[in-house]
């Protein structure tokens, strides 16, 4: 529980969050203390024997006192530290796997195993009598248990199911991911980036290769498949057009001879990763983003085919100004500006490649050539 908690918070702090030692202790405290039937949410020791006897143990699960369970909404959105771990969504955030263990865990013999391994094995803040009763009767065909209204209470058993099991999962379970129990589902491997750039080791590829799909995706607004390549791309005039057809440069999505193409490192300054793409052969200046937690969220998230807008407008406006960065760099190129002074031939003929998509989602240029003058 210790280190997913710490990840939450390495996590904020990549986001910009900063988190008061004050805080920290007093969600501490709170973890321990916190019960929502004690006064001002906190137990004192008088009112332990009570809730022992009301058989009430449960409702002061620490996972849920992690996220301000047990205080009043006012008193939640007042503390800074808080407002950020509410701001996980964890709790609210689930996966069909992980609810289809909650709901039908007793009675699926594929999921009973998993359910005695995940759920049930923990008897203070698991299945707990008044858990299974409340599964019961919502399977059971009990209609007051199925309506909107009627089934609160479990949904309400299922959100702090979900708070448990997000610090409780192993990670040696991959049916059963803990961060798709968050709004950040590659938070883990954003943590993992970070540790291997530190570390002076490569990312893996799998990182690499959502973060070049996410890239093609968004500068193209175009299903690619691409992992091995960047499309820089542009509609021929309009830099923030959502939808670019016309491939401006073609780079590596890892740096070759010469520094062209894509590469992944630590920014000293934030501690983030950065990408760093340079579109010509010996320039001296990259065209750099960096990738906070959300932004790095982001493009993974297009990369597995979720629509920019549904995510964070702020999000996509950061990639146009970046595509932009990069279209300035190739047009500072073309116009003699950037390397030697020496103007481009013009021969009146205009030369535009164009970015298809074969069946399999993978995008080649297609070059094609117009004369424009006489």
């Amino acid at each position: 529980m210790a280190k997913r908690l710490g990840d939450l918070v390495e996590i904020a702090r990549y986001n910009g969050a900063h988190l008061p030692v004050r805080d920290l202790l007093a969600l501490s405290a709170n973890m321990i203390l916190g019960h929502p039937t004690a006064r001002e949410g906190l137990m004192s020791c008088s009112d332990i024997v009570r809730i022992q006897e009301a058989g009430s143990v449960e409702n002061g699960s620490i996972y849920g006192n992690v996220f301000g369970a047990n205080l009043p909404r006012r008193r939640t959105l007042s503390r800074p530290v808080f407002r950020v771990l509410t701001g996980f969504g964890i709790g609210e955030e689930t996966s069909n796997a992980i609810d289809g263990l909650l709901v039908y865990g007793t009675d699926d013999s594929k999921l009973s195993d998993a359910f005695a391994r995940l759920v049930a094995s923990d008897a203070f803040y698991g299945a707990t009598q008044s858990y299974l009763a409340a599964q019961r009767r919502y399977l059971e065909g009990d209609e007051g248990a199925r309506l909107d209204e009627g089934a609160s209470a479990f949904l309400k058993r299922m959100e702090s199911q979900r708070q448990r099991l997000f610090f409780t999962l192993p990670e040696t379970e991959p049916d059963f991911r803990f961060w798709d129990l968050t709004a950040f589902r590659f938070a883990g491997d954003y943590l993992e980036t970070v540790a291997a750039l530190v570390q002076r080791k490569a990312i893996a590829e799998s990182a690499r290769a959502r973060l070049a799909r996410g890239l093609n995706r968004i500068m193209s607004g175009l299903l690619l498949e691409n992992t091995d390549k960047i499309f820089v791309a542009s509609s021929g005039g309009f830099t923030h057009s959502k939808v670019s057809v016309l491939c401006d440069s073609e780079l590596p999505a890892r740096k070759v001879s010469g520094g062209l193409g894509m590469a992944i490192k630590l920014d000293e300054i934030t501690g983030q990763p950065r990408i760093d793409i340079t579109v010509v052969f010996g320039a001296s200046d990259e065209v750099s983003l960096l990738l906070s937690p959300i932004r790095f969220e982001f493009l993974c998230r297009v990369a597995e085919g979720a629509l920019p807008a549904s995510f964070s407008n702020e999000c996509l406006e950061d990639l146009m100004a970046f595509k932009a960065r990069l279209l300035r760099q190739a047009e500072l190129f073309r116009s003699g500006l950037e390397l030697d002074g020496e103007p481009l031939p013009d021969d009146g003929t205009l030369y535009l490649n164009f970015i298809e998509i074969e069946h399999n989602g993978h995008g080649f240029s297609r070059p094609i050539a117009v004369r424009v003058g006489i």
